[in-house]
């Protein structure tokens, strides 16, 4: 495994984990709302 590899994982994780904490975020009054909604289909 070259060290190119190991960094692109680290980065998807990375991301993964942004695009969780936006989506938890969003979800946190109980609900999603349509502007909330449309934020999180940009990123995913």
């Amino acid at each position: 495994m070259s060290f190119v590899d190991l960094y692109s994982n680290s980065e998807h994780r990375t991301n993964l984990a942004h695009f969780a904490a936006i989506a938890t975020l969003a979800a946190v009054d109980g609900s999603i709302n349509a502007p909330e909604l449309a934020i999180i289909d940009r990123f995913a």
